[in-house]
Protein backbone atom coordinates (compact mmCIF):
# COMPACT_ATOMS: atom_id res chain seq x y z
CA UNK A 1 0.00 0.00 0.00
CA UNK A 2 1.30 3.19 -0.85
CA UNK A 3 1.64 6.11 1.31
CA UNK A 4 -0.95 8.06 -0.30
CA UNK A 5 -3.56 5.62 0.59
CA UNK A 6 -2.93 4.98 3.93
CA UNK A 7 -3.05 8.24 4.24
CA UNK A 8 -6.72 8.26 2.82
CA UNK A 9 -7.37 5.07 5.02
CA UNK A 10 -5.77 6.95 8.33
CA UNK A 11 -8.31 10.16 7.65
CA UNK A 12 -11.24 7.63 6.91
CA UNK A 13 -10.81 6.15 9.70
CA UNK A 14 -10.28 9.19 12.26
CA UNK A 15 -13.39 10.53 10.63
CA UNK A 16 -15.69 7.74 10.96
CA UNK A 17 -14.62 6.98 14.79
CA UNK A 18 -15.29 10.73 15.39
CA UNK A 19 -19.12 10.01 13.91
CA UNK A 20 -19.51 7.52 15.69
CA UNK A 21 -18.66 8.86 19.16
CA UNK A 22 -21.36 11.80 17.73
CA UNK A 23 -23.55 9.29 17.13
CA UNK A 24 -23.55 7.40 20.37
CA UNK A 25 -24.45 10.62 22.57
CA UNK A 26 -26.87 11.44 20.31
CA UNK A 27 -28.34 7.70 20.83
CA UNK A 28 -28.07 8.39 24.87
CA UNK A 29 -29.63 12.16 24.19
CA UNK A 30 -32.34 10.99 22.39
CA UNK A 31 -33.11 7.81 25.04
CA UNK A 32 -32.95 10.48 27.89
CA UNK A 33 -35.31 12.99 25.67
CA UNK A 34 -37.83 9.97 25.30
CA UNK A 35 -37.99 9.21 29.13
CA UNK A 36 -38.51 12.82 29.62
CA UNK A 37 -41.51 13.43 27.65
CA UNK A 38 -42.60 9.95 28.12
CA UNK A 39 -42.95 10.29 31.74
CA UNK A 40 -39.82 7.50 32.68
CA UNK A 41 -41.95 5.16 30.51
CA UNK A 42 -39.64 2.75 29.09
CA UNK A 43 -39.83 1.22 25.32
CA UNK A 44 -37.52 -1.89 24.33
CA UNK A 45 -37.32 -0.48 21.06
CA UNK A 46 -35.58 2.24 21.57
CA UNK A 47 -32.70 0.27 23.24
CA UNK A 48 -31.36 -0.39 19.33
CA UNK A 49 -30.87 3.04 19.18
CA UNK A 50 -27.72 2.60 21.02
CA UNK A 51 -26.18 0.70 18.46
CA UNK A 52 -27.42 1.56 14.83
CA UNK A 53 -26.93 5.27 15.45
CA UNK A 54 -22.93 5.28 15.88
CA UNK A 55 -22.69 2.51 13.26
CA UNK A 56 -24.91 3.90 10.98
CA UNK A 57 -22.97 7.98 11.22
CA UNK A 58 -19.74 5.73 11.75
CA UNK A 59 -19.96 4.22 8.60
CA UNK A 60 -21.52 6.82 6.58
CA UNK A 61 -18.44 9.27 7.86
CA UNK A 62 -15.93 6.78 6.87
CA UNK A 63 -17.82 5.97 3.30
CA UNK A 64 -17.77 9.66 2.50
CA UNK A 65 -14.81 10.56 3.88
CA UNK A 66 -12.83 7.83 2.03
CA UNK A 67 -14.68 8.27 -1.37
CA UNK A 68 -14.02 12.10 -1.14
CA UNK A 69 -9.92 11.74 -0.23
CA UNK A 70 -9.71 9.02 -2.96
CA UNK A 71 -11.05 11.35 -5.62
CA UNK A 72 -8.89 13.88 -4.26
CA UNK A 73 -6.00 11.96 -4.57
CA UNK A 74 -6.57 10.49 -7.82
CA UNK A 75 -6.95 14.11 -8.93
CA UNK A 76 -3.35 14.94 -7.18
CA UNK A 77 -2.00 12.07 -8.73
CA UNK A 78 1.80 11.80 -7.72
CA UNK A 79 4.47 14.44 -8.53
CA UNK A 80 7.89 13.42 -9.15
CA UNK A 81 10.28 15.16 -6.54
CA UNK A 82 13.15 17.03 -8.74
CA UNK A 83 16.38 16.82 -6.56
CA UNK A 84 17.61 20.24 -6.44
CA UNK A 85 22.21 20.44 -7.06
CA UNK A 86 23.66 20.96 -3.92
CA UNK A 87 25.82 24.42 -4.35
Amino acid sequence: MSERWAKVLRRSIGAGISLAILGLAMAVFYIKMYEVYAGSAYDAQNESVLWRAPLTLGMAGFALTFILESCLAVVRGTKPVEKQPIS
